[in-house]
């Protein structure tokens, strides 16, 4: 739940940083192998060398369900779970070892009732800070009840 404040326009989130490890990269895709699928870029040194790169690159359903659902989920709660929506776009490429951040700015908020409806842009972007994937997010975000000062000391600790 948020407080009001929190679902403003131009309000920035953030989740990460996050390194993706060779190790992740065989339990997120060398299952595939193993199931008679081809070796690719993300699978195998080689045939990411022979297409042009210096070794593996990060899956790009990996980064997003790494960071930009993690990150969405623990923003808009179960606004995102039961029907949050997610269009990106891969710009770049990552490697293994990358430090990969995934960040967010509400765009357009709209209060209604207990909940705000919520559009943020969002992306993530390596140590460099480059942008490597690019997109938009929706869903609702409830608001905090308003408590009194004992509430809020309560949540501080």
């Amino acid at each position: 739940m948020a407080d009001e404040k929190d679902t403003g326009v131009n309000f920035e989130i953030s989740c990460g940083p996050w390194v993706p490890v060779e190790e992740n990269m065989d339990v997120f895709t060398g299952e595939l192998v193993e199931e008679g699928y081809s070796e690719n870029t993300h699978t195998s040194d080689e045939v990411a060398r022979k297409a042009g790169f210096t070794g593996r690159i990060v899956e790009g359903r990996m980064i997003v369900s790494a960071l930009l659902s993690r990150m969405l989920g623990t923003f808009l709660g179960s606004g995102w779970m039961m029907g949050g929506e997610l269009a990106v776009k891969f710009v770049d490429i990552s490697y293994p070892g990358d430090v990969i951040t995934a960040k967010g700015i509400i765009r357009k908020s709209l209060n209604e009732g207990k909940a705000a409806r919520i559009e943020l842009e969002v992306w993530c972007e390596n140590q460099k800070g480059e942008k490597i994937v690019v997109g938009t997010a929706r869903g609702y975000r409830e608001h905090v009840e308003h408590q009194g000062p004992r509430m809020r000391r309560a949540v501080r600790r």
